[in-house]
């Protein structure tokens, strides 16, 4: 309820002395006295026109009583109509009453009140507690747990803002509930601001309803963004099983918002029941999309490679669209770049079957068979060997601070000042990898190679000085010169997939770092350096036709003659750099024949199943789409790309499914006749003569034939850097209105389901 302050003797029109209601209350000396059972018995005040009672004459008996610290510096009194009929209980102002004024308040609740002793009397809770006298009264007051919002617009306004920020906090923090009833935390609050403090409820169930209310309203605020959006909605999805396994759906929405912004918002992270099939998978999605109201305007659905996802998406868009056809649904099926990079980099890692390798290894790791997992490990070579070194020092916090004062004396030793980067070297840890996530291998590669000197020396350092064999690196873990040779170059080699994942892995805010257009230009760009590498680590005779035996028959790529281009590419290069370059393709010498052996077969795997995932992309137009509808690419990238006959049918395939994909959803939109009014043989002075009409009817005709995107693509590429495409088919909507909404729906494709993937990993403990 709204605090209700007057100024009586304005609204009465009172101008004259009147008495206070101390001076009333003496006067009437109201005692409470045992005969006195009805209103008309007891002694009343008048404040203008309206005669009051105080409150403890008439409250219940079994009630407890006013207890709040306000009590100390008013009055709480009952008006009573003329009819001897109890109203409403209202809070007067004994310092305004001093001074000759009448301040009342609705007494329902002490906000208002407490308020006004601040502002206009500099008079707080905390002020009374400061008295040793009123606190001890005081001590044992209830606070209640439920209070209003603060009345004035300003302070309603803080409140939410603070329960907002609240909720906010715990959330991101992975704080319990109870966090916010912390007795230092409400202390400090206290002394920041009492007032807003109290009316923030900070108890477990509050926050809990709190976070509730907070996430209908903003999920009424993302619907509203929905509704707004320039593009169709693309969604991305993900299953993900809890540590306290239960098993959640991520779903997330892709969009251009009204200032043509690429926008990722988190529709829902729900729980999933029963199965986890695809067709259950659907029914979730169905049902989350329905909630937000975008049934009718969802795009394409990005995710990874498991074939439950393929039954999802077939089962969604049915229910979505039931004209869908079977083709068409495939042509909205995206696949998470990220999903297809990791298979391509545990297949170099290893081998044709990394399942089998994870499983086996989780196993032993999972019931603590030490001396198993480190066989099993070492069986991987030399990236299994430094995995059980870097296992071995990191299992004890003795042997880390050994190594790190190992690698400080050693440099001491040398005599030489260290260079910035060195010393960062000594402080960094080794990385532990794990059987999951290649790019820990990766990384802990990475970090061996930089911090080797210190490494061997720790491991020549234990054989010296520790006889215990326990305390010693095993010698089937230590590693040759070969071993780091190979180390290094496995690096080399994984570093391009390294960098394109963590390249597309963005939100593609300037239409680039995770774009759809990035995942055909990204796979033929590792393809080639792969090729590339194989040559390099192949005896020219055999390079091309060991290509030609692993090709995979349904791609059908013809790298034969980009190998071919590839020799003698040094010739183009300037003078100063041919010779790093010859030395570069001559590594592979360094190497032993088992080594080099080693890297080829790698490159192999890698390379298949990269093949097999770009002939997969064959199925969807979107990503040839992307590609071309960058204008910065246009048709001409794969026009240069694809040279080869087998290449030229994949570019007139593209180009076709291309443009039957634009025609069948972007159709055009019926032009309505104008309507000619002609009264009897009178003519119309602006109406167009027959010759005019046969002109213009002509010149329709023209430009239905002519259609946007043949006019597009033989404009060319754009040659400018770091061109945004999603501003270039905004400023050309007018130009190209039919091919500019199928260009920006495909710009809010990302190339990655890396969102709900972010969505799990805050989750943490659920």
């Amino acid at each position: 309820m709204a605090a209700q302050q007057q100024s009586l003797e304005s609204i009465l029109g009172i101008n004259g002395q009147r008495k206070s209601l101390k001076q009333q209350l003496d006067a009437a000396s109201i005692k409470t006295e045992a005969g006195r059972t009805t209103l008309a018995d007891l002694p009343t005040v008048q404040i203008g026109c309206k005669k009051y009672i105080p409150e403890e004459y008439i409250a219940n008996k079994n009630r407890k009583g006013r207890r709040s610290w306000i009590q100390a510096h008013g009055f709480f009194l009952t008006e009573v109509s003329p009819d001897l009929r109890t109203l409403q209980t209202y809070w007067v102002c004994s310092k305004c009453d001093e001074r000759g004024k009448s301040s009342l308040f609705v007494a329902t609740n002490t906000t208002s009140p407490i308020e006004h002793l601040r502002r206009s009397h500099m008079i707080t809770e905390a002020d009374d507690n400061a008295d040793e006298d009123s606190y001890s009264s005081r001590a044992d007051i209830h606070v209640p747990s439920k209070r209003r919002c603060l009345e004035s617009p300003t302070a309603r306004s803080n409140v939410n803002k603070a329960k907002e920020l609240t909720v906010g906090w715990i959330v991101t923090a992975n704080l319990p509930f109870t966090a916010p009833s912390n007795p230092y935390l409400r202390r400090m609050l206290d002394l920041h601001d009492a007032l807003l403090a109290k009316e923030v409820p900070w108890s477990r169930q509050s926050v809990r309803d709190t976070m509730r209310k907070l996430f209908e309203v903003k999920k009424g605020v993302i619907s509203s963004q929905l509704q707004k959006a320039v593009t169709r909605i693309s969604f991305s999805f993900d299953l993900w099983t809890s540590p306290n396994r239960y098993a959640f759906l991520g779903l997330h929405a892709h969009y251009l918002d009204a200032s043509y912004q690429v926008q990722s918002r988190l529709l829902a992270l729900r729980r999933v029941w029963g199965s986890h099939s695809g067709d259950n998978q659907a029914a979730t999605i169905y049902d989350i999309l329905g909630e937000y109201g975008i049934r009718d305007r969802t795009g394409a659905g990005v995710c990874d490679n498991a074939s439950s996802n393929d039954t999802c998406l077939a089962s969604l868009y049915r229910q979505l669209y039931p004209a869908m056809a079977e083709e068409d649904i495939r042509n909205h099926r995206t696949r998470c770049f990220g999903h297809i990079l990791n298979l391509a980099a545990r297949a170099f890692l290893w081998g044709e079957d990394p399942d089998s390798f994870e499983r086996e290894a989780f196993t032993e790791a999972a019931f603590q068979v030490e001396e198993r997992e480190l066989r099993l490990w070492r069986k991987r070579g030399a990236v299994g060997k430094l995995h059980n070194i870097v296992r071995f020092v990191r299992a004890s916090p003795q042997r880390r601070e050994l190594m790190k004062s190992l690698a400080c004396d050693q440099n001491d030793e040398d005599g030489y000042q260290l260079f910035e980067e060195e010393r960062a070297a000594i402080d960094l840890e080794l990385m532990q990898n794990n059987e999951t996530r290649w790019n820990s291998t990766f990384l802990m590669i990475q970090r061996a190679i930089r911090k080797r000197e210190h490494i061997d020396h720790f491991i020549a350092y234990l054989e010296t000085k520790t006889s215990e064999p326990r305390q010693r690196v095993p010698v089937q873990d230590q590693l040759s010169p070969q071993d780091w040779l190979l180390l290094a170059e496995i690096q080399s080699l994984l570093k391009p997939l390294h960098e394109i994942t963590m390249r597309c892995q963005g939100w593609a805010k300037e239409g680039r770092h995770g774009a759809l257009w990035e995942v055909m230009i990204g796979m033929e760009y590792l393809l080639n350096f792969f090729e590339e590498q194989n040559l390099i680590f192949s005896s020219p005779d055999s390079c091309i036709s060991e290509l030609r035996n692993f090709r995979v028959s349904a791609t059908k790529r013809s790298s034969a003659q980009r190998i071919e281009q590839g020799r003698g590419r040094e010739k183009h290069l300037p003078q100063h750099a041919r010779e790093e370059y010859t030395d570069v393709v001559l590594q592979d010498k360094n190497l032993d024949d088992d080594h080099r052996r080693c890297v080829q077969i790698s490159i192999k795997n890698c390379w298949s199943k990269l093949d097999e995932y770009y002939s997969l992309l064959g199925q969807s137009p979107l990503y040839p789409a992307a590609v071309i509808l960058h204008p910065r690419w246009n048709v001409s990238w794969l026009e240069a790309n694809w040279t080869s006959d087998e290449q030229l049918v994949w570019l007139r395939d593209a180009k076709n499914s291309v443009r039957e994909f634009f025609e069948h959803h972007y159709p055009r939109e019926e032009q309505p006749e104008t309507s000619r009014t002609v009264t009897g043989k009178a003519v119309r002075q602006d109406e167009p003569s027959q010759f005019d009409q046969w002109m213009q009817s002509c010149d329709r005709c023209m430009m239905e034939e002519e259609d946007e995107l043949g006019v597009y693509m033989r404009q060319g590429p754009v040659r400018r850097e770091n061109l945004n495409p999603v501003l270039w088919w905004k400023d050309h909507q007018e130009e190209y209105p039919r091919l500019s909404k199928f260009a920006l729906d495909i710009l809010a494709i990302p190339a990655m389901s890396v969102d709900p993937e972010r969505t799990f990993s805050v989750t943490k403990l659920t």
